[in-house]
Formats: C-alpha cells, structure tokens, sequence
C-alpha cells in the first residue's frame, strides 16, 4: 500500500501483512492486486493519492481482513450475513478505540493538579 501504515494481521492458516512496492505509475484509481503462491496468497493495494486518503486505505484494508477472516472462519455464511457482521464488527472495533481514548484522556487529565489562587 502506498504511504499506508505497516500492519500485519494473523490468523489460524492466515496471515495478511503489508507490502512495499515501488510504482512511479498508477493506471486504476484503486487496485487490489493479489498473487496465489504454493503457500500463500499476497497482494496489495495501488491508488491514486488524489483521490484517496491514507486513512481510506487503511480502512478499506481493515474492512478487507475482517472479510477474509470472517469467509476463512464461516464460508457457509451469505454475503448479506458477511456484511452485517462486517458492519457489526467495525462498531464493535470504533467503540473500543473510542472507549481507548477516552479512558487515555480521563489519565491524561488526572495528572493536572488543581491549585486555589487568591484574587
């Protein structure tokens, strides 16, 4: 992925990480480009940096390895069921970061000590 933060995801028989690959030129506006090898499949993401952020990417990307888990995990589920648990799980993982930073900015807060002044 282009600029894209370095992650790598493993699962039981899966594992997905990020590639650096140098393109001067890119022909689509957005590329999934994947690759089956003996063992494994590889791939990674091309697109044009003025239509899409770095944070649409790595939110295409997580979006992508919640659906390749969830399609390893339940292949007998439809693709209507695979996009309400996808949904369901990108809540669950946005209320958890939120809950993450919030309990960050409750201890940030609690360092400040409060002091009387005398006017």
């Amino acid at each position: 992925m282009q600029n894209a933060p370095t992650a790598e995801l493993k699962l039981s028989g899966l594992n997905l990480s990020l590639l650096d690959v140098e393109s001067k030129i890119v022909r689509h506006n957005l590329k999934l480009d994947l690759t089956k090898t003996s063992s494994e499949i590889t791939g990674f993401f091309e697109y044009k940096q003025d239509l899409f952020s770095e944070n649409a990417i790595a939110a295409m990307t997580a979006r992508f390895q919640i659906l390749i888990s969830l399609i390893l995990k339940q292949p007998e589920l439809k693709l209507n069921e695979l996009l309400q648990v996808v949904v369901v799980t990108e809540q669950k993982q946005q209320k958890s970061k939120s809950d993450h930073f919030k309990k960050q900015q409750i201890q940030q807060l609690s360092k400040f000590k409060r002091k009387s002044i005398i006017l």
